[in-house]
């Protein structure tokens, strides 16, 4: 009667339990086939070349202030803050439309005159012509 029903027959979770740990003990050995790790590891500081002359002053003047090794954070803020000084030293000689970020037109007008026409440009005409053609460069 038992069989019937399908009660107590090979769908229990006695063999899993068994090919589980088969599994298990199989990856184990595995693992213990394995070489041990080494960890015999060589540190090495790189010697970086920034190329930026302010900041390999302010570099060396700290490394003449004693043997003591300073922090990499205080280094990369002050890198980051001459960096920024630079930038400013560069937006100051820019335009003033420029500094004050000010809309620039999308669509410029290119369209000059021939330089040579029939009836000769007048010094009022060229003159124009002069000024459209610096205000194209400097768009």
């Amino acid at each position: 009667p038992e069989d019937s029903v399908s009660v107590g027959t090979a769908e229990t979770p006695v063999p899993n339990n068994f090919h589980n740990q088969q599994m298990k003990e199989h990856l184990r050995s595995g693992l213990r086939s394995l070489p041990r790790p080494r960890n015999d590891y060589e540190i090495v500081v790189p010697e970086e070349d920034t190329g930026s002359s302010a900041i390999e002053e302010s570099q060396t003047e700290t490394a003449d202030s004693g043997s003591k090794v300073e922090d990499q954070a205080d280094v990369d803020s002050r890198n980051l803050a001459l960096i920024q000084q630079q930038r400013e030293k560069e937006l100051r000689s820019r335009s003033q439309v420029i500094q004050r970020n000010f809309p620039r037109p999308l669509d410029i007008n290119i369209v000059l005159r021939p330089p040579n026409t029939d009836p000769p440009l007048t010094d009022l005409q060229r003159t124009e012509e002069l000024i459209k053609q610096e205000m194209i460069t400097m768009l």
